[in-house]
């Protein structure tokens, strides 16, 4: 197997084999439900697509990622950074919105060849 540093750029990026997404099950749903464990999130994944513009996301030794950081529109951040921290202080705090007010977004990342992006 090569090194990454020795791939051409457009074969890195490349997707070899990416999983198939599936639905959650009604028995999934009807668990999450009996334990408590199904909440409503304040923002979808659809809404995190709708970024104006990305770069791609370095190390420390500048080689790429394969991430990129994204870029809202000032509407959008609005509604998409508050909707992020509610979601860290939902699983951070078992929902402890208090804590909101000492948290900020400093980047959204956004992985392009992952199984479900």
């Amino acid at each position: 197997m090569q090194h990454p540093d020795h791939i051409p750029k457009e074969e890195q990026n490349s997707i070899s084999k990416k999983k198939i997404s599936f639905p959650i099950q009604d028995k999934l749903w009807r668990y999450l439900k009996k334990y408590n464990r199904q909440i409503d999130i304040p923002i979808g994944y659809e809404d995190l697509k709708r970024y104006s513009f990305s770069m791609p996301l370095m190390d420390n030794r500048d080689r790429d990622t394969l991430w990129e950081s994204v870029y809202y529109s000032d509407l959008d951040r609005q509604e998409i950074h508050p909707a992020l921290t509610t979601i860290y202080a939902i699983l951070k705090t078992g929902g402890d919105l208090s804590v909101m007010e000492h948290l900020a977004v400093d980047r959204v990342d956004y992985c392009t060849f992952g199984n479900s992006n």
